[in-house]
């Protein structure tokens, strides 16, 4: 068993395992249910929902972490060498990026936390409620967008700030990237064992790090090099080709390998300067968030004492589908 997956199973929202949530439930259908009320309304921005059970919020992380985790797993599947041009590794990068930003969706969400987008609609609706609860009166509308949701067990209340001023992505790794930060700074109260503290501290700052190179304060250096790839033609990997031929070749052969590999045995060291270095950083950096989603995914399945749960016939489901179990 992985150290990291069994230490950071501590931070999993409660009941998580044995939910029997519908798969397809979003965050759009959870507010049609209803199964709230609004306990604060600070601003058109800030708000909180009281909770009547850990269930209901259970089945919308579940649910919601299932999709992005599959998502991830699909990405790494659809990896696979051009065998008449064997130097094309541009699609890879892409690929591993995608694998990577719904791996880190996936992996928040198992722990109650998700940068989501809540539409007009919903926006209105959670607003309206709120007048009739008494509670909307100093506010006049809340507003739609991208917004950090952080479930809380102690208090069962689901809070909603909005990330401002920047794009999906972006706020994506900020909100992961502080998420990790979270899981450093709790580790000594709820990871008692030394050894396991100090390597899931070692490997998530190591990530936390390499997520943040060349400037990248919000975390988000693996899309900087996604859009480098994807969008300017950087670093040699679209023909015709300038990176060294050793490099696909050997990032190809051994991707799913790598994504099958404990996380505790990814090294994470971050070169920059050199094309091959930093393709191979992000290569490694990528995967490893990959490889926890994976092992995560496996994890919560085998621990699941509920046959219909949606941990055994969500993310997993495509693993064995795709032999990658």
């Amino acid at each position: 068993m992985s150290v990291l997956v069994e230490s950071l199973r501590r931070y999993w929202v409660p009941d998580i395992a044995n939910t029997e949530a519908d798969l397809t439930l979003t965050l759009s259908d959870w507010i049609k249910s209803g199964g709230f009320y609004v306990k604060e309304l600070l601003s058109p921005i800030v708000f909180t929902l009281q909770l009547s059970s850990v269930t209901d919020v259970a089945n919308l992380f579940a649910a919601t972490a299932n999709r992005t985790m599959s998502s991830c797993f699909e990405s790494i599947a659809s990896i696979s060498e051009v065998q008449k041009v064997p130097r094309s590794v541009a699609w890879l990068v892409v690929k591993l990026y995608y694998a990577a930003f719904f791996g880190a969706h996936g992996h928040m969400r198992t722990c109650g936390v998700s940068c989501a987008n809540l539409d007009a609609i919903d926006a209105v609706r959670i607003f309206e409620l709120a007048k009739l609860q008494g509670v909307g009166d100093a506010v006049g509308k809340i507003n739609a967008g991208q917004y950090l949701i952080r479930f809380d067990e102690t208090t069962l209340t689901l809070s909603f700030v909005a990330v401002q001023g920047i794009g999906s992505h972006e706020a994506l790794w900020s909100t992961y990237r502080s998420f990790l930060d979270g899981i450093i700074e709790t580790a000594p109260t709820l990871i008692p064992i030394q050894q396991q503290r100090e390597l899931v501290v070692e490997k998530l700052e190591a990530e936390k790090f390499l997520l943040s190179l060349k400037g990248s304060n919000g975390g988000n250096w693996l899309s900087k090099m996604r859009n480098l790839v994807q969008y300017r033609h950087s670093y040699g990997v679209w023909y015709p080709y300038s990176l060294e031929k050793s490099v696909p070749t050997k990032l190809l052969s051994k991707a799913l390998t790598t994504f099958r590999a404990d996380p505790d045995t990814f090294g994470l060291a971050a070169k920059v300067g050199k094309s091959a270095d930093e393709i191979e950083t992000f290569y490694e950096g990528a995967l490893f968030i990959s490889s926890l989603a994976r092992r995560t995914v496996l994890d919560m399945a085998a621990r699941s004492a509920v046959k219909s749960s949606a941990a055994k016939r969500g993310a997993v489901t495509f693993l064995k589908l795709c032999e990658m179990d």
